[in-house]
């Protein structure tokens, strides 16, 4: 990706999913805790995951559910390690939405690679 087409997004943390739901822009986020028996699989404490809005090519956004670590036992796919910060969280690695935007979500802003 060229220096012009990188891409640099202010997160905005959600409260709740009809608010993330109803903010219609890239960086939009909210973080849930699904309680340990969802999907059928034991677990002690809640899973987390993050809703996230990805900058897309041409503008606009697509959305990205990103369980953290540990992932449940059924989720197929990557996971990812959240420092806890709720407010401007980061993830490691970095988040590869195929096809639509490559980057990181560091102390609450996106940056594409």
């Amino acid at each position: 990706m060229s220096e012009e087409s990188r891409v640099s997004v202010d997160g905005v943390p959600c409260a709740t999913l009809d608010e993330f739901w109803g903010l219609d822009r890239a960086g939009a986020f909210h973080i849930v805790e699904i309680p340990g028996d969802s999907f059928s699989q034991p677990r002690e404490g809640p899973q987390p995951y993050i809703w996230l809005k990805v900058p897309a090519p041409g503008g606009g956004y697509e959305h990205a559910r990103l369980p953290m670590k540990p992932a449940p036992p059924n989720d197929v796919g990557a996971s990812w390690t959240w420092d806890g910060n709720r407010e401007r969280p980061t993830l490691t690695p970095s988040i590869h939405c195929v096809g639509v935007w490559h980057g990181y979500l560091t102390a609450g802003r996106l940056v594409s690679c």
